[in-house]
């Protein structure tokens, strides 16, 4: 995972970093004012407000919670430097605890390092490359084991709730954290031979998505199911962060002048409810996000996706987004829109098989948080193909390069569409 500190200096998003609440004197009743948020009507949310009785976040009608820009910077960590104490441990079964108690004095720290267990047997020491400050509560942490050029994690701490992914893409290995709960964690290993979506509900109407500028503001929606298997409320916004987070990251190694802002989270009874609450925002996008096997279609400013498909290794919120932006899958993909340009399959300088985001078909690899542009390279690896290109290389899918040879008009450049979008 590379450094983001150029990012969080750069991205105008500065989403990647949820406004922080102004402390004041702890004193047991509700700190903070509604926010008003300018849009068609007017809609007033409910902010962000801490109760300092039980230290935890107060939500408005519908759990509503509002979030705001925060400072850029961030968390510095300490090169090297270790926590004392253990902030997860093995209950039993799939279940670990986290001490939410030494979770600030770990923050104060600097510590650099932080062990996760992932299996009865491993465990894993990870290195923080950087830290996103959401307020008092609410932190995304980016890190690697040292040492694996092929792994990444991205964990939020967010409200008590821990949720997020660890990845080692060399051996094709997922690890997917949710919240089970205060103090209580679930960690699950994927199951790599189930990787493929379902993008027949997405829509690609890019040119109906309200974008006005390089950040695009987005309401966030989700169900009762939803709420139950994310662990409640707070996990529920957890993953939702988390998965925000993949996506405006995905746009930073892309290079792509754009990212999301996420305003608010909500739980809705359906897309319905959903649009009344986007609605009234100009120019705001929205995500419908639900913890049933059935998902609805797409509309012209909603996006669907299943919670089961959110984080690695399907990363389903935003291989969907992509979809909906006007991007599509590799070329040999099943349920390809023609005329778009296309994912791309690689090996890395080491022979690992990986894909960028927007590959349907992930048994040649996993999906790196990438979007397919010939001029962009991952590990020295170009990650695409320009259109009317000839030739072959011998780090691309053999299947991709006999599609291209076949119709050369295609190109595997999803990254310029996106680009694109913001210029327009």
């Amino acid at each position: 995972m590379p450094d983001q500190r150029t990012w969080v200096g750069q991205i105008p998003n500065k989403d990647m970093a949820l406004a922080a609440p102004k402390r004041k004197q702890r004193r047991a009743k509700d700190l903070y004012l509604l926010v008003l948020l300018a849009g068609v009507g007017g809609l007033v949310f409910y902010g962000m407000r801490e109760n300092l009785r039980d230290g935890r976040l107060t939500r408005g009608k519908s759990a509503l919670l509002t979030f705001e820009q925060v400072s850029a910077e961030g968390r510095k960590t300490i090169p090297g430097k270790g926590f004392e104490r253990q902030l997860f441990w093995r209950i039993g079964g799939d279940e670990l605890g986290f001490d939410l108690a030494q979770w600030d004095s770990y923050l104060r720290s600097g510590a650099q390092y932080l062990a996760i267990p992932l299996t009865e047997s491993k465990d894993v020491t990870l290195a923080i490359d950087h830290v996103w400050e959401r307020g008092p509560k609410t932190h995304t942490l980016l890190a690697r084991e040292p040492g694996r050029r092929h792994s990444g994690a991205i964990l939020v701490v967010h409200d008590g709730a821990v949720a997020g992914s660890i990845f080692f893409l060399d051996e094709n290995r997922h690890f997917q954290l949710r919240s089970a709960g205060p103090g209580r964690v679930t960690i699950r290993e994927a199951d790599p031979s189930d990787q493929r979506l379902d993008c027949g509900i997405v829509s690609n109407r890019n040119d109906r998505v309200p974008i006005s500028g390089p950040v695009v503001p987005l309401v966030v929606g989700y169900d009762a199911a939803a709420r139950t298997s994310a662990g409640g409320v707070a996990g529920i916004e957890a993953m939702i962060l988390a998965s925000v987070d993949g996506l405006n990251l995905a746009l930073k190694n892309s290079e792509v002048e754009m990212s999301m802002r996420l305003v608010a989270t909500v739980e809705a009874a359906g897309l319905e409810e959903l649009e009344q609450w986007r609605s009234r925002q100009e120019g705001t996008m929205g995500v419908w996000v639900t913890g049933n096997r059935r998902v609805p279609a797409s509309t012209e400013v909603l996006l669907a996706c299943r919670l089961a498909d959110m984080g690695a290794p399907k990363h389903g919120m935003i291989h969907h987004w992509g979809h909906f932006m006007g991007a599509g899958h590799a070329a040999d993909d099943v349920g390809q829109w023609e005329g778009e340009a296309h994912a791309w399959r690689f090996r890395s300088p080491t022979g690992v098989r990986l894909s960028t985001i927007m590959a349907q078909e992930a048994s040649w690899g996993p999906r790196i948080l990438w979007f397919s542009d010939p001029q962009l390279s991952f590990q020295g690896v170009p990650i695409g193909r320009s259109q009317g290109v000839q030739g072959r290389t011998r780090t691309a899918d053999p299947a991709l390069q006999q599609r291209h040879a076949a119709d050369p008009e295609w190109s595997a450049a999803n990254a310029t569409v996106l680009r694109a979008l913001t210029k327009s």
